[in-house]
Protein backbone atom coordinates (compact mmCIF):
# COMPACT_ATOMS: atom_id res chain seq x y z
CA UNK A 1 0.00 0.00 0.00
CA UNK A 2 1.31 3.46 -0.98
CA UNK A 3 -0.33 5.37 2.44
CA UNK A 4 -0.83 4.08 5.69
CA UNK A 5 -2.62 5.95 8.64
CA UNK A 6 -0.29 5.25 11.46
CA UNK A 7 -3.05 3.63 12.99
CA UNK A 8 -2.49 0.41 11.85
CA UNK A 9 -4.27 0.38 8.71
CA UNK A 10 -3.64 1.35 5.53
CA UNK A 11 -6.30 4.12 4.62
CA UNK A 12 -7.76 2.73 1.02
CA UNK A 13 -9.08 5.84 -0.05
CA UNK A 14 -6.02 7.77 0.59
CA UNK A 15 -3.43 4.31 -1.34
CA UNK A 16 -5.61 2.77 -4.35
CA UNK A 17 -3.61 1.44 -6.89
CA UNK A 18 -4.86 0.21 -10.19
CA UNK A 19 -4.05 -0.73 -13.71
CA UNK A 20 -5.97 1.24 -15.79
CA UNK A 21 -7.62 0.58 -19.09
CA UNK A 22 -5.80 0.81 -21.83
CA UNK A 23 -7.90 3.87 -22.89
CA UNK A 24 -6.61 5.66 -19.70
CA UNK A 25 -3.17 5.08 -20.74
CA UNK A 26 -1.62 2.02 -18.42
CA UNK A 27 0.30 -0.25 -20.61
CA UNK A 28 1.04 -4.16 -19.59
CA UNK A 29 3.74 -5.25 -22.02
CA UNK A 30 5.01 -8.95 -22.46
CA UNK A 31 8.73 -9.25 -23.25
CA UNK A 32 11.36 -12.19 -23.40
CA UNK A 33 10.03 -14.10 -20.46
CA UNK A 34 9.41 -10.30 -18.59
CA UNK A 35 5.94 -8.58 -18.11
CA UNK A 36 5.60 -4.92 -17.23
CA UNK A 37 2.61 -3.89 -15.59
CA UNK A 38 2.02 0.23 -15.04
CA UNK A 39 0.23 1.16 -11.97
CA UNK A 40 -1.22 4.87 -11.00
CA UNK A 41 -2.30 6.22 -7.95
CA UNK A 42 -5.99 7.30 -8.46
CA UNK A 43 -7.84 9.55 -6.37
CA UNK A 44 -11.35 9.22 -4.32
CA UNK A 45 -13.01 9.63 -7.79
CA UNK A 46 -10.79 7.11 -9.33
CA UNK A 47 -9.20 9.30 -11.57
CA UNK A 48 -5.38 9.51 -11.86
CA UNK A 49 -3.84 11.61 -9.25
CA UNK A 50 -1.32 12.97 -11.82
CA UNK A 51 1.85 10.74 -9.62
CA UNK A 52 4.78 9.01 -11.70
CA UNK A 53 2.99 5.63 -12.19
CA UNK A 54 4.81 2.28 -10.62
CA UNK A 55 6.33 -0.08 -12.71
CA UNK A 56 5.86 -3.87 -12.07
CA UNK A 57 8.47 -6.04 -13.84
CA UNK A 58 7.49 -9.43 -13.06
CA UNK A 59 10.07 -12.32 -14.81
CA UNK A 60 10.38 -15.72 -14.85
CA UNK A 61 14.08 -15.94 -16.66
CA UNK A 62 16.15 -18.28 -18.73
CA UNK A 63 17.36 -21.29 -16.20
CA UNK A 64 21.01 -22.63 -17.01
CA UNK A 65 24.62 -21.91 -17.59
CA UNK A 66 22.51 -18.93 -19.42
CA UNK A 67 23.96 -15.73 -17.34
CA UNK A 68 24.23 -13.68 -20.04
CA UNK A 69 20.85 -13.85 -21.75
CA UNK A 70 19.32 -13.59 -18.38
CA UNK A 71 20.96 -9.85 -17.90
CA UNK A 72 19.96 -9.61 -21.49
CA UNK A 73 16.22 -10.17 -20.19
CA UNK A 74 16.12 -7.69 -17.45
CA UNK A 75 18.34 -4.74 -19.33
CA UNK A 76 15.37 -5.06 -22.07
CA UNK A 77 12.54 -4.97 -19.69
CA UNK A 78 14.50 -1.84 -17.71
CA UNK A 79 14.56 -0.31 -21.25
CA UNK A 80 11.02 -0.86 -21.78
CA UNK A 81 10.37 0.95 -18.72
CA UNK A 82 12.56 3.85 -19.68
CA UNK A 83 10.83 3.96 -22.45
CA UNK A 84 7.20 3.88 -21.00
CA UNK A 85 8.07 6.52 -18.67
CA UNK A 86 9.11 8.77 -20.87
CA UNK A 87 5.95 8.45 -22.64
CA UNK A 88 3.69 8.53 -19.14
CA UNK A 89 5.10 12.13 -17.42
CA UNK A 90 4.90 15.19 -18.99
CA UNK A 91 7.98 17.34 -20.06
CA UNK A 92 9.92 18.72 -17.32
CA UNK A 93 8.98 16.78 -14.87
CA UNK A 94 11.28 14.53 -12.22
CA UNK A 95 12.34 11.55 -14.97
CA UNK A 96 12.56 9.14 -11.53
CA UNK A 97 9.62 6.43 -11.36
CA UNK A 98 9.22 3.97 -8.94
CA UNK A 99 10.49 0.53 -10.24
CA UNK A 100 9.52 -3.42 -8.92
CA UNK A 101 11.83 -5.82 -10.15
CA UNK A 102 10.52 -9.34 -9.17
CA UNK A 103 10.59 -13.33 -10.08
CA UNK A 104 12.26 -16.09 -10.77
CA UNK A 105 15.61 -15.25 -11.91
CA UNK A 106 17.08 -19.00 -12.13
CA UNK A 107 21.00 -17.38 -10.79
CA UNK A 108 23.33 -20.29 -10.14
CA UNK A 109 24.17 -20.41 -6.56
CA UNK A 110 27.82 -20.62 -5.28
Amino acid sequence: AAGHDGGGAADAEECEWAALPATRGAAVTQGDRTLITTLHLLGEDGSPRGTPPLFVVNCHLTAGQEARRRLSQVHDALDRVRKQRAKALPKGHDPRAPCVVCGDFNSQGS
